[in-house]
């Protein structure tokens, strides 16, 4: 069996349920949201009714219902023991996650030899589902999940995403471009990208506003125009080649020595632009369109992301907007509630009573520029009767070798918790007593993979 051939057999499952309402059941986050509607856009074209919920990994079981079928977007791999035991009726898992057991209709690449991890995301699949039905319009959302899950890590998309990319500009719809691998390209000043661009760090501009203008004005680059602010998308190749050598170089000087020769593929790499969407907008770069997605699960309006992906503006994008805007007041706020940051010697960690559905962007953002950018990041977060952890890391360790998400499963299966997720990205769940284990284990395999 083929991860193609898996795909028809699901697709014709699928259309025995055709006069049938189908469940949908996604993750929250930018690919979840992203597979979820294209697997519901497919839907609609096909005039099979369907209805879609989106939720946090925990809480997968709570949106089960009595559809004759259900089709599980982004998730379900990993909780397959779980549904074995609840599902009665039909059910397809369509999922890039290391799977936890054997389904008849389990499209996940793991499965057949192709890394889940970084060769395609639960967009990608659901994309590759859905093209079957001529849905080629659908590519430029495989990207944004693509994008959203971090599989462009290493500056550029590789594998299926990879072909599913070379689709996507042979029918005009993406642009792939070599650039700066600053955020917030077609939104955010030149100045404000270079001061939140924090992997690696760049010694006296990380987290430094006015530091960052300086750069830029010795740099010759232009602030302004037409009294706008320029964004990275407005600058030239010269430009762009000049601040780029600008950033190795001062970074290399808080680099270990032995990975200096990375440091350009840290900075410079693909940036993918969806030709379809107005220029000037946060859905026109697929990095920003993934924080859109992932501000509105994050802020419990994951159907005004879902609406936007299915190609639904006017009203919902100014609705989006607000909640972007919101979003990004609360992450202000949120990083003011932490107090302190606790030092060990290979991990540092916070505590705040902020939103578990935040705490990974806190994480990441306090990593950068209020802490040892060199050191793993730990964020502990309340979330009802268990604790929400969230871990971060630079680029730099993983080069060294360094893999978190199996140091954080490792931790919190032996305190009787749930971990998951990628090298430099990742989280757990665990009983709210057990925290000063879960650290402590967690630093020995931290410190064990330093030391290989």
């Amino acid at each position: 069996m083929s991860l193609a051939k898996e795909i028809s057999k699901s697709i014709e499952l699928l259309k025995n349920h055709k006069n049938d309402e189908i469940k949908i059941i996604s993750h929250l986050d930018a690919d979840g949201i992203s597979s979820g509607a294209i697997i519901s856009k497919t839907l609609d074209r096909e005039g099979i009714q369907n209805k879609v919920s989106i939720v946090k990994l925990n809480r997968i079981l709570d949106a089960i219902d009595n559809s004759e079928l259900t089709i599980f977007t982004d998730l379900g791999s990993g909780q397959l023991p779980r549904l074995k035991k609840v599902m009665k009726k039909d059910y397809i898992i369509i999922d890039h996650h290391m799977p936890q057991g054997e389904w008849s209709y389990h499209i996940n690449p793991n499965l057949f030899g192709i890394d889940g991890g970084k060769e395609i995301s639960g967009a990608g699949l659901s994309y590759l589902f859905s093209r079957n039905f001529g849905n080629f319009d659908l590519v430029d959302l495989a990207i944004v999940g693509a994008v959203g899950d971090m599989q462009n890590y290493w500056g550029k998309l590789e594998g299926l995403n990879r072909v599913i990319l070379e689709e996507g500009t042979k029918k005009k719809r993406i642009e792939v471009e070599t650039n700066l691998l600053l955020y917030g390209r077609e939104t955010r000043p030149v100045y404000k990208s270079l001061q939140y661009f924090s992997d690696p760090f760049i010694p006296g501009i990380t987290g430094d506003e006015s530091s960052s203008i300086a750069l830029l004005q010795r740099l010759n680059i232009a602030l302004k125009e037409n009294d706008r602010w320029r964004t990275l998308s407005d600058l030239s190749f010269e430009e762009r080649q000049r601040l780029a050598t600008e950033i190795i170089s001062k970074s290399a000087s808080s680099v270990p020595q032995e990975l200096v020769k990375f440091l350009p593929q840290l900075v410079i790499g693909e940036t993918y632009t969806l030709l379809n969407e107005e220029k000037g907008t946060p859905l026109r770069d697929t990095s920003e369109y993934s924080t859109c997605l992932n501000a509105a699960g994050r802020n419990d309006k994951a159907e005004i992301g879902l609406e936007i992906a299915k190609g639904n503006r006017g009203v919902y994008y100014d609705v989006l907007m607000g909640i972007l805007r919101k979003h990004r007041t609360l992450i202000a706020k949120s990083i003011e509630e932490v107090n302190e940051i606790t030092q060990r010697e290979y991990i540092q960690y916070f505590e705040a009573s902020i939103s578990e559905n935040i705490i990974g962007t806190i994480t990441g953002m306090l990593l950068g520029t209020n802490a040892d950018p060199y050191k793993p990041m730990v964020g502990i977060a309340p979330s009802e009767d268990s604790l929400k952890i969230s871990v971060r890391c630079s680029k730099v360790l993983v080069l060294k070798g360094v893999n978190m998400a199996k140091a954080v499963i490792k931790a919190a299966e032996s305190v009787e918790g749930e971990g998951g997720g990628h090298a430099p990205a990742c989280g757990a769940y665990i009983p709210k007593n057990k925290l000063n284990e879960f650290l402590d284990i967690f630093e020995i395999e931290v410190k064990k993979q330093l030391e290989a």
